[in-house]
């Protein structure tokens, strides 16, 4: 990378980096990771502008790799019992000598819609305790008292400028749905799946708590539209707001510039808070 920078730009480091929607989750990455932190990549950037996305996203990294690399190898039939288990090392092996194609068949049938989480990604990275660490990144679902500052475990921090745009999840809806707008039943089927592959425990009673939180009890009828603006808004505030703001919190430091901005596209005004 400082190879690259240095034939474009004449220089070993970026000023800035400039990423949107999934993007924004490996910046963030990049800001935990011990890589950037205590080897010859330290200094590569200075600033972020992070856009409708964080590494604190339930979305943003895979929690079950082992699972998920282990219906891999039973896919592209490289794993073989030994008694009741099977050794690592050989399907390590036999998942290095597999032929590509195996590979991705193998990958993509772990993929299929039959087995595919709506709201969580099959493939991504993870914690592994060696570039990114567990008790510097976990999810807002996973821990009660989330990520730790940086300013508090002495690591350096970044000029950032961080926010969403409202409405992000407007594309996890059918073009049948954005047009004409959801039932109740919908909403019951879209939520329910958010809860499901969000959280582990009482997942009932946040279900529950999403449904009358973002639902209009001024409303004496709810009308197929109204309804499809509370799901989008409980969706995007659950998936991209938290999270956003989380980050926020982990990153402010005394001695750097933070800044959150939240742009309506109903008014298209852009509102920025310093933090």
């Amino acid at each position: 990378m400082r190879q690259r920078l240095m034939v474009i730009h004449g220089r070993s480091s970026l000023t800035l980096f400039l990423v949107r929607s999934s993007l924004s989750f490996f910046l963030s990455l990049l800001f935990y990771s011990l890589i950037f932190i205590d080897s010859f990549l330290k200094g590569l950037f200075h600033r972020g502008i992070m856009m409708s996305g964080s590494a604190l996203a339930s979305w943003a990294l895979v929690n079950d790799a082992n699972d998920v690399a282990l219906q891999v190898a039973q896919a592209a039939d490289c794993v073989h019992l030994v008694g009741d288990r099977s050794d690592s090392e050989t399907i390590l092996n036999c998942m290095r000598d597999a032929p590509l194609e195996r590979i991705e068949q193998a990958a993509a049938k772990v993929g299929r819609p039959a087995t595919f989480r709506r709201f969580r990604t099959t493939f991504g990275p993870s914690i592994d305790g060696v570039v990114i660490r567990g008790q510097h990144l976990s999810s807002p679902s996973s821990s009660s008292s989330g990520p730790r500052k940086r300013s508090e475990d002495g690591r350096p921090t970044y000029d950032c400028l961080f926010g969403v745009s409202g409405f992000e999840s407007t594309f996890q809806l059918s073009e049948l749905a954005s047009e004409q707008g959801l039932d109740g039943v919908e909403r019951d089927l879209l939520l329910r799946a958010f809860v499901a592959d969000t959280y582990r425990y009482h997942q009932t009673e946040i279900f529950l708590t999403l449904v009358n939180e973002y639902t209009d009890w001024e409303r004496t009828t709810q009308h197929p539209v109204s309804i499809r603006e509370s799901t989008v808004e409980a969706l995007s505030d659950g998936q991209f707001v938290a999270p956003a703001i989380l980050l926020g919190d982990t990153l402010t430091s005394p001695d750097r510039n933070s800044y959150f901005y939240v742009i309506d596209p109903a008014v298209t005004q852009v509102i920025v808070f310093f933090l």
